[in-house]
């Protein structure tokens, strides 16, 4: 997957940075322990656990991936969906930059995703598969802060929100870069979602 791809990346990068014997260096020891490397490296797939098993202990409907640009949401995102479908889970994935109108999100999202009926129909029907295998179906939209319409999600995720509150087991997992997070999404909206900032290897739950 990409994030294995990332950890041979890493691996390498760390090689060139302490060649030789590294087991006795003290400035090896001090930058594992200040990037949180060490055990990451390990084990990649533990992100996408961690992510998953968050998912499923809560029910916020609505989840807010962060991040500096390059740390690797995207990658994070499509290896968490293959995951979850491999598991023969519910997931639905769309990108940000592909909201192209100012039309409200219910109606922009079956035409993204090649449905025929509407966003209701939709949700009702992710709704159905939540409760019959007994875990969530997931929306996510990757990169919300690169929609072309300026401020789409922070004027029409609210109403969305309501909508899906309305369909059981059915919960929205969106990336925005940490910087874009203001302009993007409303502070009110923010503070009632679940967080989780990406650092890379390093992730961390709010």
């Amino acid at each position: 997957t990409a994030l294995e791809e990332l950890t041979i990346k890493a691996k390498q990068l760390v090689n060139t940075l302490f060649p030789g014997d590294r087991r006795y260096s003290n400035q090896y020891s001090e930058f594992l322990r200040n990037t949180k490397l060490g055990e990451e490296l390990e084990n990649p797939p533990q992100i996408l656990e961690m992510v998953r098993d968050h998912l499923n202990a809560r029910q916020q409907s609505l989840w807010i991936l962060t991040g500096e640009a390059g740390t690797g949401k995207s990658h994070l995102l499509a290896d968490l969906a293959l995951k979850l479908l491999h598991e023969k889970r519910c997931c639905l994935i769309m990108i940000g930059e592909r909201f192209t109108s100012n039309m409200p999100l219910p109606e922009q999202i079956p035409a993204l995703l090649n449905w025929g009926w509407s966003a209701g129909d939709l949700l009702a029907c992710l709704s159905e598969y939540a409760i019959v295998t007994g875990h969530p179906s997931i929306l996510m939209v990757d990169a919300i802060n690169e929609s072309q319409v300026r401020g789409l999600w922070r004027r029409e995720l609210p109403q969305f929100l309501a909508l899906i509150s309305e369909y059981p087991g059915v919960h929205l997992l969106v990336s925005c870069r940490t910087d874009c997070l203001d302009s993007a999404l409303p502070q009110g909206l923010r503070n009632k979602a679940e967080t989780i900032e990406h650092h890379g290897f390093d992730l961390q739950f709010h």
